[in-house]
């Protein structure tokens, strides 16, 4: 619980813990508790708060693998499908025929995947524009995928998950990357590794940075609403970080 004296409101943070559940929605009931007060009224009315929605927990790695080549792992929970990709995949492509021009059109419908999409790309600061608006992509430097996938998370040992736990209550993470048991306390999924390339490598003058974005597709109307065929989607940024090289 602080204090803000600015505002003279009392605020505290709420952590909750959602496990690997994606982007779950919560509603919090709030009650000022009094405890110098007459009997019987140390509770207020509770008021019911609108509903809101918690984001995904994100666990990303970038290692530097050269000194012009890095690889990037994401690591965290979402989910194996969606009703955009079961209307994609089921729905049948379609022939039309102009009356006019007798022109024949196919239509297929639109690849949605099936879970998130991960884009990881590399932009170039140039110095002249500043920090907020200097920063562009590179182009023809790609991250490529891994053909490995990521290992899963090892199962710790009671002792050493229980040692985790209290550095971690400690918030002492550098003990806690020493030991190698950081990112397997949370045993969150892999989700994308890859690697990627750049041109020259970084330095005082020559900084780049890493964008790692991940997004939902679905189906979106196109000019011909009504046909059975959804030919275009769309996407929502879920989760998106910046990562500069050094």
């Amino acid at each position: 619980m602080f204090y803000d004296s600015e505002r003279r409101l009392w605020y505290c943070d709420i952590e909750v813990s959602h496990g690997a559940t994606y982007h779950p929605f919560i509603r919090l009931a709030l009650a000022r508790y009094q405890p110098v007060s007459i009997t019987g009224a140390y509770l207020s009315n509770v008021v019911m708060a609108d509903f809101m929605t918690l984001s995904s927990d994100r666990w990303l790695n970038v290692t530097r693998s050269g000194e012009k080549s890095a690889h990037i792992s994401v690591y965290g929970h979402r989910y194996s499908d969606s009703s955009a990709h079961a209307e994609a995949s089921r729905a049948p492509s379609m022939s039309l025929i102009d009356p006019l021009t007798h022109r024949v059109t196919q239509l297929s419908p639109a690849r949605v995947a099936a879970t998130t999409v991960i884009d990881v790309w590399l932009e170039h600061l140039d110095e002249s524009q500043g920090e907020d608006f200097g920063w562009s992509r590179v182009p023809d430097y790609p991250a490529r995928p891994s053909p490995r996938p990521l290992p899963r998370p090892r199962k710790l040992s009671a002792r050493v998950k229980q040692r985790a736990m209290k550095l971690l209550t400690q918030r002492d993470f550098k003990r806690l990357l020493a030991e190698g048991a950081l990112d397997q306390i949370f045993v969150w999924q892999p989700i994308w590794n890859g690697d990627i390339s750049f041109p020259t490598a970084p330095g005082p003058h020559r900084r780049y940075r890493l964008v790692i974005a991940e997004y939902e597709e679905y189906i979106v109307d196109d000019d011909r609403p009504y046909d059975r065929v959804p030919t275009q989607k769309g996407r929502r940024l879920v989760f998106v970080e910046h990562v500069e090289l050094l």
